[in-house]
Order: structure tokens, then C-alpha cells, then sequence
């Protein structure tokens, strides 16, 4: 079964509708998604590092063919990438991402978010974790957005990130 997925990074102005991969399925992991949304799109990339996994940096060129996202003003073309930050020792402005499920229940359009607790390695999660079971609900499509949000960090959790985030910025100076 092939994957029907929307992508929105908040922040960056991506805004990827009705991408269809045949080779995924809801039950690929959420890095799978990512990986296959910048394979097969150059205006996008991530960086991501530590174990587990973490995503560290997203970027997107937004250009003349580029949509801009809902309740949005039409943005300027240009680069912009979003990042993990610390900016004290006590929180930290970390990337984190939301699924959620669009389709039908008796012919009325319905959107169920797919819950977690906490933020599980997005390495690890298949996209449809959490995927309720509601009788006669059809899927249309899946829907990924991260965003940045600022968190209180405790000092075991910070460095973990530091550690993914000095991971991520050795491979970035790799030739």
C-alpha cells in the first residue's frame, strides 16, 4: 500500500501536499519519511545525529514552484533552515514533530492526531503509531509537521542533545 503523506516544517515555509511514495507504507518510521521526502525533493534536507537518532537542523529553499503553507503570507524565495539551540542551561529550543491521520467517517472529512508520549526516536516510530481504531474511518492521507518548540531541560537530557547535536556537526564537516 503506498504512502500519501502532507509535510510541513513550521518556521521554514515547507509545505509538501499529497506526496505519494509507492515504496513506503504508515507503517514506515518517521526518519524513513524524511529520508524519502529528501531524496525526492533538492529544496529540502535535515541533519540528524546521536543515538538514538535525533533531528538536529531542517532546511528548505523556498522558490518560485513552492506552495506556502496554510494561514500564511506568500514568503519570499530564499534558504531557511530552523535548528536545535541551548540558549541557557535550563531549556533548550529543540525540533520536534506531530502526526496526524486525514479521511473520512461517514463521508465527513475528519483529521485524528496520532498521540505519543513524549518525543520517541524518530529513528524508531512507524508514521501510524497510535492509529486509533475507528470504525468506518478511511484514510486519505497522513500528515508530518515538525516545528520548534522551547522546552525546560534537565542537565542528564541536555547532554544528550549536545552530544547528538556535536555528532551531527562532525558529519556536517566531513568531506
Amino acid at each position: 500500500m503506498a504512502l500519501t503523506l502532507n509535510f510541513r516544517v513550521v518556521g521554514v515555509y515547507c509545505y509538501l501536499e499529497n506526496l505519494v511514495f509507492p515504496d513506503l507504507s504508515p507503517q514506515s518510521t518517521v526518519q524513513q519519511v524524511m529520508d524519502k521526502i529528501a531524496d525526492t525533493n533538492a529544496n529540502f534536507s535535515y541533519h540528524s545525529g546521536g543515538s538514538p537518532r535525533l533531528v538536529d537542523k531542517i532546511q528548505y529553499i523556498f522558490d518560485r514552484n513552492s506552495k506556502a503553507p496554510p494561514n500564511s503570507t506568500f514568503p519570499f524565495p530564499g534558504t531557511r533552515s530552523i535548528e536545535n539551540a541551548f540558549p541557557n542551561d535550563h531549556t533548550a529550543q529543540v525540533l520536534q514533530y506531530y502526526r496526524s491521520v486525514k479521511g473520512k467517517i461517514g463521508g465527513q472529512d475528519v483529521e485524528l492526531v496520532l498521540p505519543t508520549k513524549g518525543q520517541p526516536p524518530f529513528s524508531q516510530l512507524p508514521l501510524n503509531s497510535g492509529m486509533p481504531n475507528v470504525p468506518g474511518f478511511t484514510v486519505s492521507a497522513y500528515t508530518l509537521t515538525w516545528r520548534l518548540v522551547e522546552v525546560p531541560f534537565t542537565t542528564a537530557t541536555r547532554t544528550k542533545f549536545l552530544s547528538a547535536k556535536l555528532d551531527v556537526l562532525n558529519s556536517r564537516a566531513q568531506p
